[in-house]
């Protein structure tokens, strides 16, 4: 759903796109006519808005196959910086170096890149964490394909020594 204030109309008309296969609209413009007819519109127009907005905020969690799944490779020195070759040309434009998704493309992202540092990333195992870097979602690529799957353990060995704890 996609909400967008229509220029140039003196009411400011408010168009919720409601469907994207059939392309359906509720519109809320203000204009004179059938009271009890804009009071059902501008009502469900809210009701689309607040069901966008909790959509929104589903929490990304990794299917439980994929969290079970165990770091083959051992969190060592080599690999903190083969991580970290991994990390900072590909990850640092968003979540930033300190790792508090703060990276200067950031600012154009919705939802905000991870903070790294929230404990709540330290809670998920290794395999959770790579299953979210290997498939993505909204702003954050699919890195599987681009990156190996080497390259995607040391990465999570570099975020756990560097902005977090070991998971047990």
């Amino acid at each position: 759903m996609s909400v967008r204030v229509t220029p140039g109309n003196p009411a400011g008309a408010i168009v919720a796109r409601v469907s994207r296969r059939t392309g359906g609209q509720v519109c809320c413009d203000g204009s004179a006519g059938d009271q009890r007819s804009a009071g059902k519109k501008q009502l469900i127009l809210l009701v689309l808005i607040a069901f966008s907005v909790a959509s929104a905020a589903d929490p990304w969690v990794a299917p439980r196959s994929a969290a079970r799944r165990q770091n083959p490779i051992q969190n060592t020195p080599k690999s903190v910086a083969a991580g970290k070759a991994v990390f900072m040309p590909n990850c640092v434009p968003c979540h930033g170096e300190a790792g508090r998704g703060d990276g200067p493309a950031s600012t154009a992202l919705n939802p905000k890149p991870a903070n790294l540092t929230d404990p709540k990333v330290w809670e998920q195992t290794d395999g959770a964490i790579f299953w979210k870097i290997s498939n993505g979602r909204n702003a954050m690529p699919k890195w599987e394909g681009a990156l190996s799957e080497e390259q995607r353990w040391h990465t999570i060995n570099f975020l756990r020594t560097t902005f977090g704890k070991p998971h047990p």
